[in-house]
């Protein structure tokens, strides 16, 4: 028994992930260019805030790719498979953050300022989404 959403009907809700995955991307992109942006002005709050910025926005995009990996899966692999890269994805996360506090290398507050707002507003997308998905349903 497969639990592709292709084969159940589902192909909106994959559609839904494939776009927030999208917009995830990006944002990473948008990040990187701020980033540079705030390298060449040697502006280190900009620079704090982009990092923040695409930090979030590959941690999104990993957990999206991991959400639809698991749907693939039975759900007794989904379960221990989606555990262990959730908590895998959360521990590269805080090593990054560890790393470019304690270093020095970024600003914490622009960071978390630039990691907070890349995550509210792909959620943000996302829950549009679904919304317009949800409409296209009814």
């Amino acid at each position: 028994m497969s639990h592709n959403p292709a084969e159940k009907g589902d192909v909106n809700k994959a559609g839904a992930a494939k776009t927030a995955s999208g917009f995830a991307r990006m944002a990473i992109w948008g990040g990187a260019i701020a980033a540079v942006a705030g390298l060449l002005l040697s502006n280190r709050p900009t620079t704090g805030f982009a990092v923040g910025w695409m930090i979030a926005a590959v941690n999104m995009s990993w957990l999206l790719r991991i959400a639809r990996r698991c749907l693939e899966l039975t759900p007794e692999k989904a379960a221990r498979s989606g555990a262990r890269t959730y908590y895998l994805r959360f521990a590269a996360t805080a090593l990054v953050f560890t790393i470019v506090v304690s270093r020095k290398l970024i600003d914490p507050v622009p960071l978390l300022a630039g990691f907070s707002g890349s995550l509210f507003l792909i959620i943000g997308i996302m829950i549009a989404v679904a919304r317009e998905e949800f409409r296209q349903d009814a």
